[in-house]
């Protein structure tokens, strides 16, 4: 019989708004998440200016025992926060805690996802013209 490995944590990523309520939805992601992977830890962090940030998600998670982590960016395409400051941030976290770090692709190269998206605005519009 072999070892079990445990699976990774989860961290959401995305970006930050001062908005009030602006976090519900990726809230309602990570619950969603959560319930789907029921045996492995999930977290949400966002850039600033909104908190909980980056490191302290993966602080977090670390003291929760954790000791690999897949980042799950929630970002449509991959601009200038994926491409240079989440592999910035996540070769300083690995570095600092001596974790390992995976970064999982971005919304838009998912061909479900952008399927889904097309779906969405057709339906959207629909409903939109219909109340015109």
């Amino acid at each position: 019989m072999g070892l079990a490995i445990e699976p990774p944590a989860i961290l959401l990523l995305a970006h930050g708004s001062p908005e009030p309520g602006w976090a519900l939805p990726f809230e309602a992601i990570r619950a969603r998440v959560a319930a789907l992977r029921a045996d492995a830890p999930v977290g949400l962090a966002f850039l600033p200016p909104a908190t909980p940030g980056f490191d302290d998600v993966v602080g977090n998670l670390i003291e929760g025992g954790a000791r690999r982590l897949v980042v799950v960016p929630l970002f449509l395409a991959r601009g200038g926060h994926v491409v240079r400051d989440l592999p910035a941030m996540a070769d300083a976290a690995r570095t600092r805690l001596g974790i390992g770090i995976s970064i999982a692709p971005v919304l838009g190269e998912s061909d479900a996802m952008r399927e889904a998206i097309a779906q969405w605005a057709v339906a959207a519009t629909v409903a939109v013209s219909n109340d015109a």
